[in-house]
């Protein structure tokens, strides 16, 4: 009720809105009061249109979605999709016809020290090796992350690469990691698995540069920041289908597979089989592809244009 009055008493002084997500009240409360006030909207759904998530929770959200979501996208002045993937759900679903492709964006950072990388990296990895190669996922850990293909395919991996070693960084808000400690144990590989818990900051930027890979092995993503940072910071990367990013076929710079073990095994060894040289040309690669197109000006740019051609069309209508 209080986010009902505030929005109802200040939203009238505003030209545009612009709403972050689906599914929740505060974003049927911004969009039915710019409706109400004759205020265009725009919507980022950030992959919550995606066959995926709408399965979840099945004929509830079906209906929800019938009911509520589907007049809120409709309603629309645009749609901002964040994949062309994205674009395609949403227009499966039939709703606002103006989608517009803006991919996030993510800052780049100069390499760290390498005493800062030492000092930075979390405690939990001390006992890593300094020569051995690591293998990072970073993100939360949730079922849907393909984190139960990932550590069989880490077990077959150690076959082949006994050196090496497997770090799970990210929060965990549905109590996964008891799940992906006892699955570590099923497959033998407790004692090369290191659960840092989430880090930001300097710590991200340590825990990546120490990283010889990056693997996100998702079953469902909308667009993964996490994937750009790893890119940006010269990290040759694994990932699915489902990441909907293949550009890093088109750069080089990694692979994309099927959310199966077998190719996300094959993956992970191709890279690891790789020298240190050569890995450091894939990751480059991908530092480059990051600064061509997904740098926060450029973002800011094209997300500005689509501002500006709403307000156009709000001033051509009135």
């Amino acid at each position: 009720p209080a986010l009902g009055w505030f929005l109802n008493e200040n939203l009238p002084h505003f030209d545009l809105v612009h709403v972050h997500g689906l599914w929740r009240y505060p974003q049927w409360v911004a969009t039915r009061l710019a409706q109400r006030f004759s205020i265009p909207y725009i919507v980022s759904p950030h992959g919550m249109c995606e066959p995926f998530e709408m399965a979840r929770k099945g004929w509830k959200k079906k209906m929800y979605f019938n009911l509520i979501e589907k007049h809120t996208l409709r309603g629309a002045a645009a749609i901002h999709a964040i994949t062309n993937a994205e674009k395609d759900d949403c227009e499966q679903l039939q709703t606002c016809s103006h989608v517009r492709v803006i991919p996030n964006g993510v800052d780049i950072y100069p390499p760290l020290l390498n005493h800062l990388v030492e000092c930075y990296l979390p405690r939990e990895l001390a006992v890593l090796p300094s020569q051995n190669p690591v293998l990072l996922f970073m993100g939360r850990l949730h079922p849907k992350k393909g984190l139960d293909l990932l550590i069989p395919a880490f077990a077959q991996v150690l076959q082949r690469h006994p050196e090496a070693w497997l770090v799970l960084a990210g929060p965990d808000p549905v109590g996964y990691r008891q799940t992906l400690i006892k699955l570590a144990h099923s497959f033998q590989v407790q004692d090369r698995v290191l659960f840092p818990g989430m880090v930001t900051g300097l710590y991200k930027r340590a825990l990546l540069q120490r990283a010889d890979l990056f693997t996100l092995p998702s079953y469902s993503e909308g667009f993964s920041l996490v994937i750009l940072e790893a890119l940006a910071a010269a990290k040759p990367v694994v990932i699915t289908q489902s990441c909907y990013f293949n550009e890093v076929l088109s750069a080089g710079c990694g692979r994309v597979v099927d959310s199966n073990v077998s190719q996300l095994t094959q993956a992970l060894n191709e890279l690891l089989d790789l020298d240190c040289p050569t890995r450091s040309i894939l990751g480059q690669r991908g530092r480059e592809l990051i600064k061509q197109l997904y740098t926060w000006p450029s973002i800011a740019d094209r997300m500005c244009d689509l501002y500006h051609s709403v307000m156009k069309t709000k001033l051509e209508v009135s």
